[in-house]
This record gives structure tokens, sequence and C-alpha cells, in this order.
């Protein structure tokens, strides 16, 4: 026999019978972004066993279809408390803890890092800062005074009653400081055009409490 659905006809096979009262289409989806055509629904316990199997196979393909990284879209995010504050004023030495540290790096070779990579953590890292009469200002780290290092000379090129900025290029990283005055909260930061191995640009940042 012949079923005529929908304006074509498809043929059933010998012996095969179809219900002629079948009810009027219902949809089936347009589930999860997919689009499904109105499709009949029969009655009898074989055609409720098909549509179970039916139902059951677009719950899978949604199940399977790949959702979007949204940590990733959305980046994450590492919180420390907001410290206790107070102002510098002029001070000549400042003692700076560290508060949360931030790392980039980017390599070509894949047993370095995996493309571009980004880290935060929590503050590792602090400073002593000594502030001459010359516009200039000494930064010795926590991690340099540990092994016996120099201090870094910045040349300063703002100092007013809000803020002290100040830079220092060792010819090969660019080293940043600014300080606001008013809480003593303040940000060093190291970037470089390459890096050995690496042979790619580089950055850090620190986020200091200063006293």
């Amino acid at each position: 026999m012949t079923l005529r659905l929908q304006g074509s006809e498809r043929s059933t096979g010998p012996g095969l019978e179809l219900p002629t009262d079948l009810p009027r289409p219902v949809a089936v989806g347009a589930a999860r972004g997919v689009d499904f055509a109105f499709m009949p629904l029969p009655s009898g316990p074989s055609s409720r066993g098909h549509l179970v199997g039916l139902l059951v196979m677009l719950i899978a393909m949604g199940a399977c279809k790949p959702q979007p990284n949204t940590e990733i879209q959305q980046g994450r995010t590492l919180s420390v408390p907001y410290p206790p504050v107070q102002g510098v004023g002029d001070k000549p030495t400042l003692t700076c803890l560290a508060l949360m540290e931030a790392n980039i790096d980017g390599s070509a070779d894949s047993s370095l890092t995996s493309g571009i990579e980004g880290k935060v953590t929590s503050g590792q890292n602090g400073a002593t800062l000594t502030i001459g009469n010359d516009a200039t200002v000494r930064l010795l780290s926590d991690a340099g005074a540990r092994v016996g290092g120099t201090a870094a000379t910045f040349n300063v090129i703002i100092n007013d009653s809000t803020q002290l900025v100040a830079s220092f290029f060792d010819g090969q990283s660019m080293n940043s400081l600014v300080i606001n005055k008013s809480n003593g909260l303040a940000i060093w930061s190291k970037i470089r055009s390459t890096f050995p191995v690496y042979d790619a640009p580089t950055g850090s940042a620190s986020y200091m409490a200063c006293r």
C-alpha cells in the first residue's frame, strides 16, 4: 500500500500496514539549536517505542553537542583581601609586601608553554624601595636580597603629593613602578621583547602594599 504524507508518496513495502487514523502532526524539536521537521505521532505500542527511542536520541545529541569553554572566555579570577592602607607621603624608605603576582609568557616551543600562557598567584616577592633626592628610586626585591643581589635604579618620572612614577630599562627588560601615595598601594611591572630560549615577549607584574 502507499501512504501519502505531506504531499509526497512513500512506499511502505509489502505486508506492512500503517494506521490510517494518524493524528495531526506535532513538532518534535527545534531543541538545542537543531531544527527538526514536523512529524506525525502514530499511536500503538510499537509506535510509542519508536517515539521513546527518538526522544532518547535527541537528548543524547544535545548532550554531545560541543559547549564553549566559558572559563576561558570569561577569564579566571583570583581574589585576595584588600589590605589595611595608609598614606606613605614622602617617606624615603618603603617596605612593600607583595599581594598578588601575574606572569604572561609565550613560545612556539610546546615543551616550554602551550602557546601563550598566563598565570596569577598570591604575592611571593616583595621589595624594599629607597627614594633618593636625585630623582631616583632604588628597588631591591626580596628574592634578590636573599641571593645577595643589588638594587635596580629607577628614574623618577613623576613625584608629587599623590603619586610616584618611575621606570628603568636594563637593556633587556623594561621595569615600571607606580605608587599611590594616599594609600601606599603600588604596582611593579617588568616586560621584555624576548627572553632566552622562549624567543618571544614575556611580562610580569606585582601588586604591592607599601609602608
